[in-house]
């Protein structure tokens, strides 16, 4: 029986071989263009997730954290907190604009020791990276801290 088995491969390798043999430009050029759609994935992929407005990491989070607070996202507002007390959350701020990239929160809460506190924004990376605090008109960018994705 394994004889048998044996004779199926080693006659149907042959004629797999004699084809590709006979036919040494088909086959050269169906491999070209495996090669080629393998080496293009990297170029198309980017493409597509602009295509379908996704960010490169497919979703958005909603919570994004960083060394000392985290920003929640919970209903139609974000909020911060700063989980080492344990108190509610400290700041509230309203999303203003959302990207592949980016999203934009705009601060709703008084600070009297931020005299441009009303345009202050946090610019979180939605696939992590370094968040931006933007103050003042004209914007003075400045950067937050390092936000990762929960």
């Amino acid at each position: 029986m394994e004889d048998s088995r044996a004779t199926v491969l080693n006659t149907g390798l042959s004629a797999v071989l004699d084809w590709i043999r006979s036919n040494r430009l088909v086959f050269v050029g169906a491999l070209t263009t495996i090669f080629g759609l393998i080496a293009s994935v990297g170029t198309v992929y980017p493409l597509v997730l602009e295509g379908l407005n996704l960010p490169v990491c497919l979703t958005y989070a909603n919570t994004y954290r960083k060394p000392e607070s985290y920003f929640k996202h919970e209903g139609k507002v974000w909020h911060e907190y700063f989980p080492p007390d344990g108190s509610p959350f400290r700041y509230e701020f309203s999303e203003v604009r959302r990207t592949r990239d980016t999203i934009d929160l705009l601060n709703q809460t008084p600070r009297p020791e931020e005299r441009n506190w009303a345009s202050m924004i946090v610019r979180l990376p939605v696939c992590g990276g370094t968040a931006k605090l933007i103050l003042g008109v004209p914007e003075h960018t400045i950067d937050l801290a390092e936000v990762w994705r929960e």
